[in-house]
């Protein structure tokens, strides 16, 4: 049925994620917006879209790199980036929380990875300390 909740558990993980630490860090005080949930994957994302430029961010608790991170995961992000040909971007952010805590998206990621595309193939960064986060992403919006 239209607009019910098909993963209780996924739903409930995404509203445990608190985006006020963005407050202030972006270009145009712009904070990212929650995915609840992927049709695709069931995970919990979010994502900041500045002048066309988007940068999608996958939250696991378990993985900090794209080639440990299930096959289909992996997949869903390669295409929009593939599809957005520069325009896209997605940033794997390892957290570490208790279970059932609010997590922080600046302060509780603690290593990340960025997928962009370029020179026509997709390519990945090296793994960087969590407290680099909302450099790269205000890096990578005003690029």
């Amino acid at each position: 049925m239209r607009g019910e909740i098909y993963n209780l558990n996924a739903y409930t993980k995404a509203k445990l994620i608190n985006h006020s630490g963005w407050n202030k860090v972006l270009p145009f005080n712009i904070t990212p917006s929650d995915i609840d949930y992927s049709i695709t994957t069931g995970s919990i994302s979010a994502s900041v879209d500045m002048n066309g430029k988007i940068c999608m961010m996958e939250y696991s608790s378990k993985f900090s790199s794209w080639s440990d991170l299930s096959k289909g995961q992996h997949l869903h992000y390669k295409r929009y980036v593939e599809i957005g040909s520069g325009r896209i971007f997605a940033i794997l952010c390892h957290n570490v929380t208790l279970p059932d805590c609010q997590i922080d998206s600046i302060k509780d990621i603690k290593a990340f990875q960025i997928m962009f595309y370029a020179k026509s193939k997709i390519c990945y960064s090296e793994v960087y300390d969590g407290k680099l986060l909302a450099k790269a992403v205000t890096y990578i919006l005003k690029k």
